[in-house]
């Protein structure tokens, strides 16, 4: 045999034993499950004010003529009387006419203190869509299981929640040692520049430094991760940014019997084409946060691959660009969303316009986004420009922190002794009225403690949006629980 054999058979047998080993050691963490969380809340009560909650339309809409103030101060009406003790005890004030502010103030003023969000305002319902409801998506409907409406999963239950749970510390008399900050938007549906953003400007003005921010975001995935038995919470540490880019082309019009060699239409068909072959590139380096979590609750094939990226690192992200959820977690997406083009079938387009909207990975900016575009396009005829001003990705917060740990004991708790479930840091796609506070915290978590099965998710800005009672009852205690637990922090 010779040495070359040798030397080959020898590296073979090495790196499959390092493969094996790696594997081998890749396996669960030893985890100490807290006691579930016992709270005296008065569960149909709770589900009841939810109920009425959901009553109120308070819609965001893009065109601001549209909105519909006073179903916001209604709402505020309600919640001062539903919750008089948390009115008469927490400094409050409304931030732009709609927002609001609670500030709980602490045993220890020398402690950073804490914020968590939710926000007012619902998608509007599809007129078209309206009689393919259940139930009417307004009508705040209570069955056997599930308490129905728009805003019951995005994100009235949070609000609702937020509010039931102070209310039961407070009837304990209880006080945190940390200042809370309860902030509450009435327009992140379209950005939260109007709420959320000036609430982060004032506090930025009070030098106020907050330990941590918890926002909606992610969820707890039931069988959303194939392969995985347990479920996975999903706690946000960054989200994505995104820009919209309008491509233009004018040309010379005619009459279509006497054609060019290439339309306006084509050539903008031929820009899109391109961008659609050639997405911006992969990086799973934040993905690989949540999937170093979860693998070893994997099959021992996928363990070797997840234990091994030294190795498997190319497979893994080919993989994971084969499925859109996947994909849209490792890269900035392209999606084009509008075209417009052409009068009249026997007459030449002028002009083509087509809308393409980017979901920016952390890493990417809105004008990296618009170089590479530029680039793939090659066409110096085609004209690239924002429908307007994008955002950044944002900064991404640290997952070994004691704040993210504390969210981790917390939802645990919460769990209440159900199934088994795993806790892994996630980048969220969408955005969140968080992201307006990072000019006051390094550490920005995004989640709502709500069971999400496959059928669920379709429901968020959709048809038939419900939360069920017993994951309602979960939230409070998530809530009630978390604030205890901040005294050890």
């Amino acid at each position: 045999m010779s040495n070359f054999i040798k030397t080959l058979l020898l590296t073979v047998v090495i790196v499959s034993s390092i493969v094996v080993v790696n594997t081998m050691k890749l396996v669960p963490d030893e985890q100490v499950v807290p006691k579930p969380v016992a709270i005296k809340v008065n569960q149909q009560q709770a589900i009841n004010h939810l109920a009425d909650i959901l009553k109120f339309q308070t819609i965001s809409n893009q065109d601001p003529e549209l909105m519909n103030g006073k179903a916001f101060t209604k709402m505020r009406s309600y919640l001062e009387q539903t919750y008089p003790l948390v009115f008469a005890t927490l400094d409050n004030q409304i931030i732009n006419q709609y927002s609001l502010l609670f500030k709980w103030q602490g045993k220890n003023p020398q402690l950073k203190p804490i914020l968590l969000l939710a926000h007012q305002d619902v998608v509007p319902v599809a007129e078209e869509n309206r009689s393919s409801w259940t139930h009417p998506p307004f009508a705040g409907v209570i069955d056997e299981h599930y308490i129905w409406g728009r805003g019951a999963l995005d994100d009235k239950s949070s609000l609702v929640a937020i509010f039931e749970s102070i209310t039961l510390l407070l009837n304990e008399d209880f006080q945190p040692e940390r200042t809370y900050y309860f902030a509450f938007g009435h327009d992140e549906e379209i950005g939260g520049t109007q709420g959320a953003a000036k609430i982060a400007q004032l506090l930025k003005s009070q030098n106020i430094e907050l330990e941590f921010v918890l926002d909606e975001g992610g969820l707890i995935a039931d069988g959303l991760i194939p392969g995985i038995e347990p479920a996975v919470a999903l706690v946000g540490i960054a989200e994505k940014g995104y820009v919209s880019l309008k491509l233009s082309i004018k040309q010379e019009g005619g009459h279509s019997s006497m054609p060019p060699k290439q339309t306006a239409i084509g050539y903008l068909s031929q820009a899109i084409v391109a961008l659609e072959a050639n997405p911006l590139p992969a990086d799973s380096s934040q993905s690989m946060m949540l999937f170093s979590k979860i693998a070893p609750y994997m099959s021992f094939t996928k363990r070797l691959v997840f234990a091994n990226t030294w190795l498997t690192g190319s497979l893994i992200e080919k993989q994971l660009a084969n499925n859109k959820l996947t994909n849209s977690m490792i890269r900035t997406t392209t999606a084009t969303t509008m075209i417009n083009a052409g009068v009249k079938e026997n007459v030449l387009p002028v002009s083509a316009t087509a809308i393409v909207n980017f979901r920016i990975l952390p890493g990417d900016t809105p004008e990296s986004v618009r170089d590479f575009v530029i680039k793939v396009i090659g066409n110096p005829d085609i004209k690239v420009t924002p429908t307007k001003v994008g955002r950044e990705p944002s900064k991404v917060s640290n997952h070994q922190s004691d704040s993210f740990k504390l969210l981790e004991k917390t939802i645990h708790q919460a769990n209440g002794g159900g199934k088994a479930l795993v806790v892994a840091p996630y980048l969220v796609m969408a955005g969140t009225d968080s992201r307006n506070f990072e000019i006051i915290s390094d550490d920005i978590y995004r989640f709502l403690f709500n069971y999400a099965v496959p059928d669920d998710v379709k429901r968020i800005h959709s048809i038939d949006e419900r939360i069920s009672k017993e994951n309602f009852i979960k939230v409070i205690g998530f809530y009630f629980q978390l604030i205890k637990n901040s005294d050890d922090l």
